[in-house]
């Protein structure tokens, strides 16, 4: 009787765990600033780094911010797997804007960019610069613009960052 009563309470005790952890995850939503999403050209991509992780849902792209929202479980698809199969994309994520009202769009025009190889340098070059939340690069119509916070940033640097890579800005008209 007395080994019997630590091993019931043992099974006792473990079986609502089991039973939890058993159970389907319940699907989440969850939304990601998605680095590397700097165009629309960029969402084929994104979808096809995906199909790696078929419990993963995209339900919606925000290019404007450059966020993409999921549908998951939580369970196989963890943020760090989620971002380390973007990573072979050239895509990762991050953190949502904690304040997006504080944010400025600042757009550039400029020329000889024509591809979107020429884009993507682009945008490696405002991406970094500190205060820039969101960079993107438009080839077609010849600019590229930013969601930057004016406390950090402000559109001199990104010229000055754009014309130090030998991006033409055009001359400002009167």
């Amino acid at each position: 009787m007395k080994l019997l009563t630590p091993l019931l309470t043992i099974l006792l005790l473990t079986a609502p765990a089991n039973r939890a952890a058993d159970a389907p995850a319940v699907p989440k939503s969850i939304t990601h600033r998605i680095t590397g999403l700097f165009s629309p050209d960029r969402e084929f991509d994104l979808r096809e780094a995906l199909k790696a992780l078929p419990e993963v849902l995209l339900v919606k792209i925000d290019f404007s911010l450059a966020q993409a929202t999921f549908l998951h479980d939580g369970k196989k698809a963890t943020a760090d797997r989620l971002n380390n199969t973007l990573r072979l994309a050239h895509f990762a994520i991050a953190p949502v804007s904690a304040n997006p009202e504080k944010l400025k769009r600042i757009e550039i025009p400029v020329i000889g960019l024509d591809c979107k190889g020429c884009a993507f340098g682009a945008y490696r070059i405002l991406q970094p610069i500190e205060g820039v939340e969101q960079a993107a690069v438009d080839f077609r119509l010849g600019k590229v613009s930013a969601l930057i916070d004016p406390a950090r940033t402000d559109r001199a640097a990104l010229e000055a960052a754009l014309k130090k890579k030998q991006i033409e800005i055009p001359a400002a008209q009167p």
